[in-house]
């Protein structure tokens, strides 16, 4: 018997560490308005994977913010 685990990240924690938090907010925010190949592009930030970090991504921040 195989057991397989995956890992599900909180819509909105775009440093990865299980919390919508402040450091999610400037992360999004430090990257808004660019796109892959962009000066500032952060991948992370991308929530939605997309290809642009735009108001649609700061929505999943503001929408679950303080949760873990």
């Amino acid at each position: 018997m195989e057991i397989s685990f995956t890992t599900v990240q909180l819509a909105g924690d775009a440093t990865g560490d299980g919390k919508v938090d402040t450091f999610d907010l400037s992360t999004v925010a430090r990257a808004f308005n660019t796109g892959k190949g962009d000066a500032g592009w952060n991948p992370e930030a991308d929530l939605n994977q997309v290809g642009i970090v735009d108001i649609f991504d700061l929505v999943l921040v503001a929408r679950n913010f303080e949760k873990n």
